[in-house]
């Protein structure tokens, strides 16, 4: 069986705001529909920054992938396969060069 891909994700907002926990609570309840239809591992850490206004989903190069907080979990996964897709993309153009 061929190693999962692990794609990092940072979530970044103030550690006792709302909209931060619930970003993160989206993203726990997306995280399985995401990494089987990837077929990818996502690691995602949390990021505590008292300055930040609306909590944000960054990548390991802290390229913004969710800037605030969708409407619902539904547009979570939307925005998340947006940039997978993208990610992917990019690393197949790099592939061929």
């Amino acid at each position: 069986m061929a190693r999962k891909e692990k794609v990092k994700l940072k979530i970044v907002g103030r550690k006792d705001d709302y909209w931060f926990y619930t970003l993160r609570s989206w993203l726990e309840e997306v995280k399985d529909i995401i990494e089987n239809e990837y077929n990818i591992e996502l690691d995602v850490v949390e990021e505590h920054r008292e300055t930040q206004e609306h909590p944000l989903i960054v990548d390991e190069k802290n390229e913004i992938v969710v800037a605030g907080v969708p409407g619902e979990p539904g547009y979570l996964i939307e925005e998340l396969k947006l940039y997978l897709n993208k990610r992917i993309r990019r690393d197949d153009e790099r592939s061929l060069l």
